[in-house]
């Protein structure tokens, strides 16, 4: 692949990097291309088959019809990138992570083909049970927080009066 001894793997190092930048992320729904950039890389065949991805040129006859094109493009970025942010936040929220972690550390021993189905499924159900209590846990921290920081504003719009 990076040659018969694989030390040519710098000549390949740009192209990959390339690849793994223009490829839509599970994540977020973007590329990071896309989410620097507010459009579409346009590639080599791009270029060869004479397309532009995100541009009306049919609609573009002047230099203030391409300015505004580029502001539209310009503000579909802000509202891609918002939308990949709150993506990112939510499959990196803790209780998501936790019931993930839970059930997925069960070790091969234990895996129903190596112990009886009764007390396989106690075993899941203590886990199931562990992640219910984690879960409160953590959404009634959140909430006394959000408690606190409400207390707080209140005393300072009163001080502020």
């Amino acid at each position: 692949m990076c040659g018969e001894d694989g030390r040519k793997w710098k000549e390949y190092l740009p192209l990959v990097t390339f690849a793994d930048r223009i490829s839509t992320k599970r994540t977020t729904g973007y590329s990071p291309y896309e989410l620097q950039f507010g459009q579409l890389a346009v590639l080599t065949i791009d270029q060869e088959l004479g397309s532009f991805l995100t541009v009306d040129w049919d609609r573009i006859k002047t230099t203030a019809e391409l300015l505004e094109a580029r502001a539209e493009q310009l503000e579909a970025r802000e509202d891609k990138l918002k939308e990949a942010f709150e993506k990112m936040k939510k499959s990196r929220e803790v209780s998501n992570w936790m019931e993930q972690y839970l059930l997925n550390d069960t070790p091969q021993a234990i895996s129903r083909s190596f112990i009886p189905e009764d007390e396989y499924k106690r075993r899941i159900g203590k886990k199931k049970k562990r992640i219910k209590k984690k879960k409160t846990r953590i959404k009634k921290k959140k909430k006394r927080k959000e408690e606190e920081e409400d207390e707080k504003s209140q005393e300072e719009d009163k001080e502020n009066q």
